[in-house]
């Protein structure tokens, strides 16, 4: 057998092939993830196929070492959209089939280097500098010495110093730095009664614990001191150590005890005196049938003087006993001081807390927590036999704390019944044709829909209709912050099948959840763009929501492939027989043209569904309001309403100026903000900038202060006092006086969202704001814990970037304000209008969704333009229509397809002349390929020209298929961006 295997080494670009042993022969197969040896090294590598035919061309085979998991880590599918994926993209295979690996499995091949003895000869400065690493620090990795010495060619050094065995060079397989959760776990190694019965004895040797256990077993009888002692073995002072814990208690009095000299005398002497004497006769009878000695007390109307009478008659004796010991705690705080005496209190806490669990095996962190128990408890349980100590696999389910309330679904409206009787008819045909039959006919559907319209209850129909033919869904998500409320309302349906996946879990949790979907113990998984790659079996639905959002796109700096999940999924459905539904309020221009030309099935949701009927008109008669909901007339339902998108009402910017008016706020905006403040609803205002301000200026020389190592202005962040840069992060502390010229008039100019709060807070001093921006959201659940203060109205107006403008249903909100509308509306970027109509539309979107009407102040200085006119509008075939227009001018997507070629150097010259080098390969290839559909834009310094340093060059190819052109040989520095959504 011979396995092709695709090595995870990100400068190899094709497969190797390797002999396949006896013995995993019948287990290994396309998709496993094995260990395979690489020239020198050892490495992971993705089997590709297996055969049992001998490849071509080769004759010296190394053999598979071994299988990393024993079930392939990727489908057969899988594989397939790997390898579309690199075509598709120009990206390297393994980048793509890393996509589809967790965090943390995927391993690294490297080197171990080791100081061996100082080398005979000259050596160079380099070779130098590497020996004095190595013999200060010992054995050190390739990596390590990466950052050790940076930007230093080491390699040809350590090269030449292996020669000269002055060090050794090992290859060694970093270990995955994730795998499944191990925790402890106990459990009782005997009978309950056997533990009952060890429990005195635990614990360390302690004779004042003898001692008590020796008092409890006679209790209630107090023992003679010198008999205790002589019975335990122990000395007067172990009993003066209990004393003074007050444990027991040595008794002073000395009782007197009688007892009858022999029974023939005693009876003898009762026949003789009973009558005349009584008293004495009582005690004489009393004793006759006793052997031991009585304490008097015992005896009835007893004085000393019968006592001595019958003593001195011969009929008895009396003597004083010795002293006696007796315990002065109850039975069961004796027992607990003995088991504190032998240090023994928390092993027989966690025996008990067992004993009550009977035969369950319980985490170890469950024992401590209920017990006060620690590890060298259950070590000493573990040694003594009664308890068994073992790992058990726990998995990281980020879902384990969320609420929710199952619900049965609403019915649907004319308008969504009638797409969905479409989609359900595609369920039908997938049910009837089955998918082992390989790719379908059935197209990606494409649902547009104003927002609100009921979109997501389609979705949860088509997750339901794929559960019931036995089929699994994946729902994807463009942000964070929507996954939250998107779960929720997911579980409300599906209880106990849902799966979550996106980059703010830990690896461990992101690798749990990737091995359940394996396992197919997830029906429904829901995520950022990163979810449709995890391997759910049985494939049936892929649902792509904001199918417009550019969150879908994976751009730099993440590293290769360059890919729109949006696509993708659309690829992933056709290669495994599913159907793929996107949704949007405001399609991406390319999908929906690619709808209207029947590559994709257009379906429209139009009207804004807001409730059903009843419960609306209780609603208002509650809050004493004026519904505006209106019927959707002759339904098969007959209760749901709908509700006209809110109204825009658009304000020119100059005007204000032109009145004097030079707040952020205009005065329509700052009207309507009180009088909803008055009313208790609440208000979002978005603006697409964060910080303070956006940049800082010196009035005396007019020069913005900028990032030295980007050329951008630095954006003035008021919580840290500090202008940070948004591209590299680095940060400075706000000037005193300009770093140019040294002059004192430093001013802070342009709008964020942390100077929109602060001109909230100074107009309305009683309003509760909350921040929504990148800044806010760096900690882990802080998208949920703002999403949550905010619905549950402890806050009154929040203040957020673009992650607010998508998909949120907050009814109170009556208000949305956009502080500035025209951010980025003239960048040269050619989606950079498609991008403000979007974000416009959508933020709008987010007023008057509940029983309260709402409004929308869309604040600007371009209030002309034609993306703002159509999202005042709510109009997005205006807007299709124009811009379709203007990209058929200037050859755009959809009319063509684009490739960029995006160079980054730290020296400007040479990046500048590379991007001509680059340029002239492609004009000529151009040329010998008769490509005449295909030209060159540039190259020319990109607009963001300096990023972390390096300055950045530009080429764009546009045409038919640009991207099998490049092929020209690319200096280092230089990446292919594949169809990409900016040209900045």
């Amino acid at each position: 057998m011979y396995a092709e295997v695709l090595p995870n080494l990100p400068r190899i670009m094709s497969t190797f092939h390797y002999e396949v042993s006896p013995g995993l022969a019948d287990q290994l197969q396309a998709g496993h993830l094995v260990i395979v040896p690489f020239g020198r090294q050892r490495v992971q590598g993705i089997v590709v196929s297996v055969s049992d035919l001998v490849p071509v061309g080769v004759n010296d085979f190394k053999a598979i070492e071994g299988v990393v998991d024993d079930v392939p880590v990727l489908s057969r599918c899988q594989l397939d959209l790997c390898f579309w994926i690199s075509d598709h993209y120009c990206a390297p295979l393994i980048a793509c089939v890393n996509l589809m690996l967790p965090p943390g499995m995927s391993k690294r091949a490297d080197l171990v280097l080791q100081f061996l003895q100082q080398p005979s000869g000259p050596i160079t400065a380099r070779q130098k500098q590497l020996l004095g690493l190595l013999h200060r620090r010992g054995p050190i990795r390739g990596r390590q010495i990466d950052r050790a010495l940076p930007r230093t060619n080491w390699r040809s050094a350590a090269d030449q110093l292996v020669r000269k065995g002055a060090i050794s060079r090992d290859p060694v397989l970093d270990n995955p730095t994730v795998g499944p959760r191990k925790v402890g776990a106990v459990r009782l190694a005997v009978t309950p009664k056997k533990v009952r019965a060890a429990i005195p004895n635990l614990g360390r040797t302690s004779t004042g614990a003898d001692l008590l256990s020796y008092l409890i077993w006679l209790w209630p009888i107090e023992p003679v001191l010198e008999d205790l002692l002589r019975s335990v073995g122990c000395e007067m002072r172990h009993v003066r150590a209990l004393a003074v814990r007050d444990c027991v208690e040595v008794s002073d009095k000395q009782p007197v005890v009688v007892s009858a000299v022999s029974a023939e005398d005693s009876r003898r002497w009762l026949k003789l005196r009973h009558a005349s004497a009584p008293r004495q006769a009582e005690v004489v009878q009393a004793l006759v049938g006793s052997q031991d000695a009585v304490p008097i007390e015992c005896l009835p109307h007893v004085s000393m003087s019968v006592i001595k009478s019958l003593h001195a008659q011969g009929i008895l004796r009396y003597s004083v006993n010795p002293r006696r010991v007796r315990l002065k705690l109850t039975v069961p705080t004796a027992r607990a001081m003995m088991l504190r005496l032998r240090r023994a209190e928390r092993p027989v806490d966690i025996l008990e807390y067992l004993m009550r669990a009977s035969d369950a095996t319980i985490e170890v962190a469950r024992v401590y927590a209920e017990t006060g128990g620690k590890w060298a408890d259950l070590r000493k349980l573990s040694e003594w036999g009664l308890v068994h100590l073992s790992d058990t696999e726990v998995i990281r389910d980020s879902l384990a704390g969320v609420t929710f309330i199952a619900c049965d679904p609403p019915k649907l409206v004319e308008g969504q019944l009638d797409v969905w009787n479409r989609i359900k008819a595609s369920f039908t045909q997938m049910e009837a044709v089955g998918c082992s039959k390989g790719p379908n006919d059935i197209r990606p559907y494409l649902i547009h829909g104003v927002t609100g319209s009921g979109k997501t209850e389609i979705y949860l129909r088509a997750v339901a209709e794929a559960l019931r033919i036995g089929k699994r869904s994946i729902v994807l998500v463009p942000e964070i912050a929507l996954t939250t409320q998107t779960v929720k309302r997911f579980l409300t349906r599906f209880p106990n099948r849902v799966g979550v996946i996106h980059s703010q879990l830990s690896d461990g949790e992101r690798y749990d959840t990737w091995r359940r979907a394996r396992a197919g113990a997830i029906d429904v998984l829901i995520g950022a763009r990163s979810a449709l790659f995890a391997p759910m079996p049985d494939l049936g639905l892929i649902v792509v929501d904001e199918e417009h959002d550019e969150a879908y796109r994976q751009d730099p700096p993440v590293q290769p492939p360059y890919y729109n999940a949006r696509d993708v999924a659309i690829e992933y459905a056709q290669r495994v027989s599913a159907i793929c539904i996107l949704g949007s309020a405001t399609p991406d221009i390319v999908s929906y043209r690619r709808a209207l030309c029947d590559e994709i099935q257009l379906e429209s949701l139009p009207e804004r569904i807001m409730g059903h009927g009843d419960q609306i008109n209780y609603q208002a008669t509650r809050l004493g309001v004026a519904s505006r909901y209106r019927s959707f007339g002759s339904t098969e339902t007959g209760e749901a309403r709908t509700k006209p998108l809110p109204d825009v009402r658009v304000v020119d910017m100059r005007h204000e100026l032109r009145a004097g008016h030079r707040s952020i706020f205009s005065r329509a905006l700052l009207s309507a903000m009180g009088k909803a403040l008055e009313r208790g609803e609440q208000i979002i205002l978005f603006i697409n900038r964060r910080g303070q301000a956006t940049y800082v200026f010196c009035r005396d020389c007019g020069v913005a202060i900028e990032c030295s190592k980007c050329a951008i202005p630095f954006t003035f962040h008021r919580g840290p006092n500090q202008m940070i840069c948004h591209h590299c992060n680095d940060r400075r502390r706000a000037p005193q006086c300009c770093p140019g010229c040294g002059g004192s008039r430093v001013k802070y100019f342009g709008v964020g969202t942390e100077a929109v709060e602060s001109e909230v807070l100074q107009a309305f001093p009683g309003a509760r704001t909350v921040r929504w921006d990148w800044d806010a959201t760096r900690e882990r659940g802080s998208h949920e814990r703002i999403l949550r203060t905010f619905s549950s109205h402890e806050a009154d107006v929040l203040i957020g970037t673009q992650m607010i403008a998508k998909g949120l249903d907050l009814p109170l909100v009556t208000l949305v304000g956009v502080v500035s509308a025209d951010v980025g509306l003239a960048l040269p970027d050619y989606r950079a209008a498609e991008r403000t109509f979007q974000v416009l539309s959508q933020v709008s979107g987010r007023a008057g969704r509940g029983l309260l009407s709402g409004r929308v102040v869309l604040q600007t200085y371009m209030p002309d333009h034609y993306a703002i006119q159509a999202a005042a509008g709510h109009d997005y075939k205006s807007f299709y229509t124009r811009e379709l227009d203007l990209r058929r001018a200037y050859g755009y997507p959809p009319f063509a397809k684009l490739a960029r070629l995006v160079g980054a150097q730290q020296n400007a010259d040479r990046v500048e002349n590379e991007a001509n080098k680059i340029s002239n390969s492609l004009r000529m290839r151009i040329h010998e390929e008769r490509a005449t559909g295909t030209s060159i834009i540039g190259p020319a310094p990109c607009f963001f020209h300096r990023v972390n340093g390096k300055h950045r060059w530009q080429l764009i190819l546009r045409g038919p298929n640009p991207a099998r052109l490049i092929d020209v040989p690319r200096p280092e520095g230089w990446r292919l961006e594949v169809e990409p959504l900016s040209l900045l």
